[in-house]
């Protein structure tokens, strides 16, 4: 992923065009989370933590054991109810230098062209309405990015984080051996914990976050018919994974947003 600031000297004269192809994440085996999607993906993908340099963040489980994202297609159409939001921002990213933000899009995703789409900007010192609503998005996805990882402190805190394979786990679900070097919440400490623990993390919106993790283990099973149905595609196919560049940075994947203000399609 290239990632390039959006400036008048260097994007004067060209325009952006959305490339709906998912081709970019095929590889992706995870993607980062923010509090206010969890319910949604919850109900179609796996949730487990990572740990970052900053804490820890919940994250969206793509695979099994494999460098192969099972909800992108070969032709690399999204193939799931869900669609989490760091995806939908791509190919933009909010890049921090210092103290502020500056707007970059990532110069190799097939979006850039002079020919046809919306011009990045008018003229010097006036973006387009593509650049606005862009900024007011990742805006939005950053102060997200935020929230979510105070409360997953708060989590680590109470000491409701452990590594996946603890407690026995793998007798729970099979799949779990699959997943070393990811997290999850303890749900013996978690209901173990006294009343003001609980109303501690209720008042910073923790607890949609427990549940919809614990909920969405369902979802391990329903992963690993995705493996097996995806292995049988490439067996088909000669083992041809689909093109992909590297993919969005696990920066980019902090970030989420308003679901009422996506980017326009």
């Amino acid at each position: 992923m290239s990632i390039t600031p959006l400036t008048y000297s260097s994007f004067s004269g060209k325009k952006f065009s959305r490339d709906s192809s998912m081709r970019f994440a095929a590889r992706n085996t995870l993607v980062t989370l923010a509090l206010n999607e969890i319910p949604q993906a919850a109900m179609t993908m796996p949730i487990a933590f990572v740990k970052t340099e900053t804490g820890f963040t919940p994250t969206a489980v793509l695979a099994l054991g494999s460098t192969v994202n099972l909800f992108v297609t070969g032709d690399g159409q999204w193939d799931g109810d869900y669609m989490p939001a760091a995806y939908r921002g791509y190919p933009f990213k909010l890049a921090k230098v210092e103290q502020n933000h500056i707007l970059c899009i990532d110069d190799q995703s097939g979006c850039i062209n002079t020919v046809k789409g919306e011009p990045f900007f008018l003229a010097p010192g006036k973006p387009s309405k593509i650049m606005q609503v862009v900024l007011g998005f990742l805006t939005q996805l950053e102060l997200a990015r935020m929230a979510t990882q105070e409360v997953c402190g708060l989590l680590d805190t109470f000491g409701l984080i452990i590594p996946w394979a603890a407690g026995g786990d793998t007798e729970r679900k099979p799949h779990a051996d699959n997943l070393n070097g990811l997290f999850r919440i303890n749900e013996e400490a978690f209901n173990g914990l006294d009343q003001q623990s609980l109303f501690a993390l209720h008042s910073k919106g923790s607890l949609p976050l427990i549940y919809g993790h614990l909920l969405s283990l369902q979802n391990l099973d329903l992963l690993g018919e995705r493996a097996l149905n995806r292995s049988k595609v490439l067996a088909r196919e000669g083992g041809v994974l689909p093109n992909s560049s590297d993919g969005p940075e696990l920066d980019f994947y902090n970030l989420d947003i308003n679901f009422d203000n996506d980017l326009p399609q």
